[in-house]
């Protein structure tokens, strides 16, 4: 049953990084450079500009680093996904100049067998997951990091049993990690192959 979620994870993870890039044709943070604008920071951006157009409380999907169109950093961003209690799907990106986009999309179509259900709120926010992810890598492992991508997936019907944050980070060791916080407060984390950029032998 660990190995499905496990298999689940890496399969939610592969297919939103790949959407992302073929709909942006821009690829993802590049090894050993560290955003101006971390994943705490984009998420708390994020949410302060949704409230400023939508009354009804959010809750995030989806958040991968993105390196600019132009090929740099400077203007690379957070491609982030929000959906609202009663159904409604945004995109955000957030720049590292810290400028901002905001546009109500419709809604996502990603697999039913990892996709978060809607107009149900997960009980752990994106915010306090960050915080349980960033202490698991510290505590066990050591290592600067920083955050390339995060999903919320069900795992299965019993999502607040089963469901959990899907990070992933790179390390000073160049040596990437998948963080699991579920719905139920248990963190792993595990070592994962090299992320491959889209089109990429």
């Amino acid at each position: 049953m660990n190995l499905l979620k496990t298999r689940i994870a890496l399969g939610a993870l592969t297919g939103v990084l790949i959407f992302a890039q073929q709909l942006l044709s821009v690829d993802i943070w590049p090894d050993k450079v560290e955003q101006t604008v971390k994943i705490e920071e984009a998420a708390r951006i994020a949410t302060i500009e949704i409230g400023k157009v939508e009354d009804d409380p959010v809750y995030c999907l989806n958040a991968t680093l993105l390196n600019g169109e132009d090929g740099t950093t400077r203007n690379g961003f957070w491609l982030m996904s929000y959906r609202t209690e009663l159904g409604d799907t945004y995109s955000v990106a957030v720049r590292m100049d810290r400028m901002i986009s905001v546009k109500k999309i419709k809604k996502l179509s990603i697999n039913s067998q990892i996709s978060w259900p809607d107009t149900v709120t997960p009980p752990i926010p994106l915010e306090a997951a960050i915080i349980e992810a960033q202490n698991k890598l510290t505590q066990k492992d050591r290592l600067d990091h920083y955050c390339l991508n995060v999903t919320l997936v069900s795992g299965s019907a019993n999502v607040h049993e089963d469901g959990m944050w899907n990070f992933v980070f790179q390390t000073s060791a160049d040596d990437p990690r998948m963080v699991n916080v579920k719905m139920d407060g248990k963190v792993k984390t595990k070592k994962i192959d090299k992320i491959k950029q889209y089109g990429s032998e």
